[in-house]
C-alpha cells in the first residue's frame, strides 16, 4: 500500500519534529552545563586540597586573598579555552553520527551546520559555568587555616 501524503503535511511535520530536536537539544546543552559544573568543582576542590600547604604558606607569607586565588585557580584557563575549542569538532562526529543514524529510520537527511551564534553563546554559557565554579571555589581557598595546616606539618 502506498502513502500518499501532501507537501503541507510533511512540512508541517518537519516543522513539529525539528522543534522538538531543538529542545532536546537545549534540554542536552544545559544537562551538559551542569555536568561542567560539577566536573570542574570537583577539579578545583581536588586542587585546592592537594596544595593546602601552599596556600596556607602563601597566607603565612604574605600574600593577598586575591593574589593567592589568582594563582590557584588560574591554572584551568588554558584547558578549558582548549577544550572548548577541541570539543567543536568532537560535536561534529557524534552529534553528526547521531543525527544520521536516526534520520536513517526515516530515509531523511539533514546537514549539520553550527551556527556562529550558538558557539559564541555555547561558549558564553561554558565560561560563565567556569566562573561561577571558580567564586564558588575560591571561598573554599578563604577558609584553610594557617594554624591548622602548620600544626599538620609540625606532625
Amino acid at each position: 500500500m502506498y502513502l500518499n501524503e501532501k507537501m503541507d503535511e510533511v512540512i508541517t511535520s518537519y516543522e513539529v519534529y525539528s522543534g522538538m530536536l531543538k529542545m532536546v537539544m537545549i534540554g542536552l546543552g544545559l544537562l551538559s552545563s551542569l555536568m561542567a559544573l560539577l566536573i570542574q568543582y570537583i577539579l578545583i576542590a581536588l586542587l585546592i586540597e592537594d596544595n593546602a600547604r601552599s596556600i596556607a604558606l602563601l597566607k603565612i607569607l604574605g600574600y593577598e586573598q586575591r593574589e593567592i586565588r589568582k594563582l590557584i585557580l588560574s591554572t584551568f584557563d588554558i584547558t578549558s579555552m582548549i577544550g572548548f575549542i577541541l570539543g567543536i569538532p568532537l560535536l561534529f562526529t557524534f552529534y553528526g553520527q547521531m543525527l544520521n543514524s536516526s534520520f536513517q529510520e526515516i530515509d531523511m537527511t539533514m546537514p549539520l551546520r553550527l551556527s556562529p551564534a550558538y558557539v559564541v553563546i555555547g561558549f558564553v554559557v561554558l565560561y560563565s559555568t567556569y566562573l561561577l565554579t571558580r567564586y564558588l571555589s575560591s571561598r573554599k581557598i578563604f577558609r584553610i587555616s594557617m594554624v591548622s595546616e602548620l600544626k599538620t606539618m609540625q606532625e
